[in-house]
């Protein structure tokens, strides 16, 4: 498993609202809503996460090193069937991290949570 030294943060994807043709943008933040915004307010267009994992500077590296042949440009990615299989990848593991987390709070216990 990767380390990295960034525990805090979030490897985001993101992409124009409704848009599946539109480019999408991987980035790390500590606050993917806050980027959201800052991000938000310099495009024409309405953006949302589409999605999200935790991991810093060396996941997002790992993820443009990877992904590289679909740059358009900076981080933003053309949304060709391999960037969205990451997508998919990374949402799945958000869930499983988020699973992970509401079984510790419950003292390894199921949860309703899970089950509805």
């Amino acid at each position: 498993m990767e380390m990295d030294n960034d525990s805090g943060s979030f490897v985001y994807f993101i992409q124009e609202m409704g848009n599946s043709d539109g480019l999408i943008k991987i980035g790390k933040a500590g606050d993917p809503d806050r980027r959201l915004r800052q991000i938000q307010m310099m495009s024409p267009v309405k953006l949302t996460v589409i999605g999200l994992r935790k991991g810093g500077h060396d996941l997002e590296r790992k993820y443009h090193k990877k992904l590289w042949r679909f740059r358009a440009y900076g981080e933003w990615f053309v949304p060709d069937k391999k960037v969205l299989a990451y997508v998919r990848r990374a949402l799945l593991a958000r869930v499983c991290e988020c699973i992970i987390a509401v079984l510790k709070e419950s003292g390894g216990k199921p949860s309703p949570l899970i089950y509805h």
